[in-house]
């Protein structure tokens, strides 16, 4: 497991640094493709001393990508919070694996999980500061998925939206978590 650890506005230590990869190391025991690990330490001075850390936690399990945020008081309380996240939804990812490989033997059509694993979502983050305020810029790779398929990567994400194209319109769309908790989807019109 390639374990790549930063810090924004905090020096990673290596007490930090050990603590992360311990911890971190046991998300392998549901899935040992995890192949890359990608953390996030920040540190910012709030009124709330509960908030001050927080560890971003991204997992890549076999071209799925699969995120996890979480703030405490030390980054040791974020990164066991970060962690207890990251446990269950790679262990959701792990059942809709499983449940799409024993359909796929028995003849059903594949399931989310298989084409999630499908489509890799090669990130490319380029920062840069313009004129118009822009901090960060991201390009991927985009597959035509169902809409399904797009709200499974969207929660295995953290996401509250996410942008596909749409295998039946063929053309780009927006999945997004609606406030009582269904979904909506944009589409532009042709």
């Amino acid at each position: 497991m390639d374990l790549r650890i930063q810090g924004r506005n905090i020096t990673i230590t290596p007490q930090i640094e050990t603590y992360l990869g311990k911890r971190l190391e046991k998300l392998q025991r549901h899935l040992p493709s995890v192949t890359d690990v990608g953390v996030e330490v920040r540190w910012q001075e709030t009124r709330s001393a509960s908030d001050r850390a927080s560890v971003e936690v991204t997992v890549n399990v076999d071209g799925t990508m699969i995120r996890g945020e979480q703030r405490g008081s030390t980054v040791e309380a974020a990164t066991d919070l970060v962690a207890d996240v990251l446990d269950r939804r790679l262990g959701r990812h792990k059942g809709r694996s499983y449940r799409s490989e024993q359909a796929k033997k028995a003849g059903h059509p594949p399931g989310v999980a298989e084409a999630e694993a499908e489509a890799t979502l090669q990130e490319m983050e380029t920062e840069a500061e313009d004129q118009t305020g822009v901090v960060r810029v991201k390009q991927f790779s985009m597959r035509p998925v169902a809409v399904e398929e797009a709200i499974e990567q969207m929660e295995a994400l953290g996401h509250t939206f996410f942008m596909f194209q749409d295998t039946e319109s063929q053309s780009h769309a927006v999945v997004y978590r609606r406030q009582d908790g269904g979904y909506g989807v944009i589409q532009p019109r042709s």
